[in-house]
């Protein structure tokens, strides 16, 4: 057997979940993939346990390597995922909770700046689905601050929130205030002058840019058997 598939297929062992499917070994995509699948009415159903990687070469990054791992249930994505992405300089994490295909429970996102001995944290996002929408506390930590703010049950942003800006010699918090989704105010406060200043671009708009471009990148690597959440969030 060949030396890639066995890496994929040692922690893809039968088990109840799968009893009666098929397994799948071999070229998927751009990668290599291992999987369970049942056959119904001709078509492959997806069931069970799911593995995939891949390498190219990109320059001037060198190597990317992606390896996915997750669960189906009847071709609904299930449990947790997790999705990786190595670059020389970045490694970046996605850890995401499915029920019957849609997003619920965790969801949370860090990314590495790698080191030749070790690794230092550059971005890590922490939040809560519901029904394929974000519910409770958002927390999100980067190299130059920290956001955080909250959503209600629907999904709407809701109450204060605020962007430290850490940088040295830069003294400000952005802030949104929010109401059930409907944008109340929208400025920065100069902490060491306490004058307040308008912004025109909400921190819901800063959260969702991101997301979509670091989070649903990974996750859109594999398609099937998912709502996959682009970031967008609910407004009035």
């Amino acid at each position: 057997m060949n030396l890639r598939f066995f890496v994929l297929l040692k922690n893809i062992l039968p088990s109840s979940n799968n009893v009666g499917c098929k397994l799948f070994c071999g070229h998927y995509q751009h990668g290599k993939a291992a999987y369970y699948y049942k056959k119904i009415s001709g078509e492959r159903v997806y069931n069970g346990d799911f593995r995939y990687k891949h390498t190219q070469n990109n320059y001037p990054d060198g190597k990317i390597k992606v390896s996915i791992k997750g669960s189906y249930d009847n071709d609904r994505k299930c449990g947790t995922w997790v999705y990786k992405q190595k670059r020389r300089s970045e490694t970046k994490v996605l850890i995401m909770d499915y029920v019957n295909g849609t997003h619920q429970g965790t969801y949370t996102f860090k990314s590495f700046n790698r080191g030749l001995f070790f690794d230092s944290i550059k971005a890590t996002l922490e939040l809560a689905m519901l029904d394929n929408h974000p519910v409770g506390e958002v927390r999100y930590k980067f190299k130059y601050g920290s956001l955080k703010g909250s959503f209600n049950k629907d999904g709407l942003p809701d109450g204060t929130w605020a962007m430290d800006i850490l940088v040295d010699n830069v003294c400000k918090i952005d802030y949104d205030l929010w109401a059930n989704g409907t944008l109340k105010d929208c400025y920065t406060l100069n902490t060491s002058t306490g004058r307040k200043k308008p912004r025109n671009n909400s921190l819901v708009d800063f959260l969702s840019s991101y997301i979509y471009r670091e989070c649903h990148e990974l996750e859109n690597i594999i398609q099937v058997g998912s709502r996959k959440w682009e970031g967008n969030i609910t407004l009035k």
